[in-house]
């Protein structure tokens, strides 16, 4: 019997390159056969999103993940420049909104992208002295904290201040 989407959802594994498979195995990158899917599902879900959309199944598989919540709050919207916007912010945001960037690097990345219109990763290492990854986390607090919005994706990724915190 073949792979079926329904199989995957299970739990059911086949390992197509079963070399690479053991290698991965091996160097404990794996921790149970078949368990990816249905983990994936899981995440989503306890993320109060509706479950992933899979596409194909027998040589590839793609998975969407929607980012709108299935009771319809903090679903995203596109305004008419192209940029998504929340209808009703999450509470951490609300908390943030009234404060500033607290920590010394953190300010600096603020004051950065105000005087510039955005700062990229790149930017955020060259300004503070510190490695890509560290750069990243800061990067993402900032987000999370709603001082910045992410824009673009991968090596055109840049963040912009959050003008849409209140």
């Amino acid at each position: 019997m073949g792979q079926t989407l329904e199989r995957m959802k299970e739990g059911y594994s086949q390992i197509r390159n079963e070399a690479l498979a053991y290698a991965f195995s091996y160097m404990n990158l794996i921790e149970h056969w078949g368990s990816g899917i249905p983990r994936i599902i899981g995440k989503v879900k306890a993320a109060g999103l509706r479950e992933p959309e899979f596409i194909g199944g027998e040589v590839d598989l793609r998975i969407n993940i929607y980012r709108g919540q299935i009771d319809g709050t903090n679903s995203l919207q596109h305004s008419a420049d192209g940029t998504e916007t929340a209808d009703k912010l999450p509470e951490n945001c609300r908390k943030a909104a009234d404060k500033l960037p607290i920590t010394e690097q953190e300010q600096k990345i603020h004051k950065y992208a105000l005087e510039n219109g955005s700062i990229s990763t790149a930017q955020a290492v060259e300004l503070l002295g510190v490695k890509q990854r560290r750069a990243r986390e800061i990067l993402g607090k900032m987000v999370d904290n709603c001082w910045l919005r992410k824009e673009g994706a991968s090596r055109s990724t840049v963040y912009v201040i959050n003008t849409e915190r209140r």
